[in-house]
């Protein structure tokens, strides 16, 4: 539906089976993708309200729907890096097809230098388990996932020593949760976003 919604010609993807139906005239692994950065636009030259990307989302309807973002939006909502100063590694389960794991987490990481560890399908263990492996300074959960990374009965066996920010945002942060992440990790600040 996405694709004719936006007349997409390709597709970069990790799964090229699933883009088999969709009417593309080329699909690219990761692996495969053009690299050349001398075949791309001059991004200095595209004025800052071009077309840059477009999302999708379902909204109150449940229909897939483009929102269109412009250059101009997407250096907004990055920012001057001021609140990434300190992000260091992040580790993540938000899709990039929505604008929190798209705009919001991979954009700002990689403009200003950071790590972005992402899990593919959150899983509260498997999630703990990339925590303790790459030592991220940030976690970014919505506050489901934060709710059932503590209720996991295991939670204190992790570490999460290296964790000095969580990031939440998109829902109702319960007061609760907040007190229940300081009294596990009294040096952890927790940020709504």
């Amino acid at each position: 539906h996405f694709q004719r919604l936006t007349g997409a010609q390709w597709g970069i993807t990790d799964a090229p089976e699933k883009c088999a139906p969709l009417p593309l005239s080329r699909v690219w692994t990761v692996d495969e993708m053009p690299r050349a950065a001398g075949r791309l636009l001059d991004q200095l030259a595209l004025p800052a309200d071009a077309d840059a990307d477009i999302l999708s989302t379902s909204g109150t309807t449940g229909l897939p729907k483009g929102v269109v973002f412009s250059h101009a939006d997407l250096l907004h909502q990055i920012g001057d890096g001021k609140d990434w100063s300190r992000a260091g590694t992040l580790l993540h389960a938000l899709p990039f097809t929505g604008f929190g794991g798209c705009h919001g987490l991979m954009l700002s990481t990689l403009q200003f230098g950071h790590t972005l560890v992402t899990q593919p399908g959150f899983d509260a263990r498997g999630f703990l388990a990339l925590a303790a492996r790459h030592r991220p300074s940030t976690l970014h959960l919505v506050p489901s996932m934060l709710r059932l990374i503590l209720e996991l009965p295991d939670v204190t066996d992790h570490d999460l020593g290296s964790v000095r920010w969580i990031i939440t945002g998109t829902a109702p942060l319960p007061n609760d949760t907040v007190r229940q992440v300081g009294a596990l990790w009294p040096g952890v600040r927790v940020i709504n976003a």
